[in-house]
């Protein structure tokens, strides 16, 4: 397996989880997007997998849903943790100031 299909791979898990996550909540997609301050497009591509997600709007979304986002590094050759970084949920006021342009 390449790193094309290892990146098409994590790209559709991701999308998964994220409508995983959302159906749980009784959520729309524009429902999503307002709280999260994202466009519906985007949250719809972001559950199709159908693009790289930049950090920022997938913590918009996750905040949308009351979640932290936990961004985990590892040692691609050993699986050792180098790190960890947590973005807390931001609220919903917070959400509302950004600007969500992506």
């Amino acid at each position: 397996m390449d790193l094309e299909d290892d990146r098409s791979r994590a790209r559709r898990e991701l999308a998964l989880l994220l409508r995983n996550l959302r159906a749980r909540r009784g959520l729309s997609l524009v429902g999503v997007g307002r709280l999260g301050g994202v466009q519906a497009d985007t949250v719809g591509r972001l559950e199709r997998g159908a693009s790289d997600t930049q950090i920022e709007t997938l913590h918009r979304y996750l905040s949308s849903l009351g979640l932290a986002l936990d961004l985990v590094v590892t040692d691609a050759t050993t699986g050792e943790e180098q790190g960890r970084v947590r973005f807390p949920p931001m609220d919903g006021e917070e959400n509302r100031r950004t600007d969500h342009r992506t």
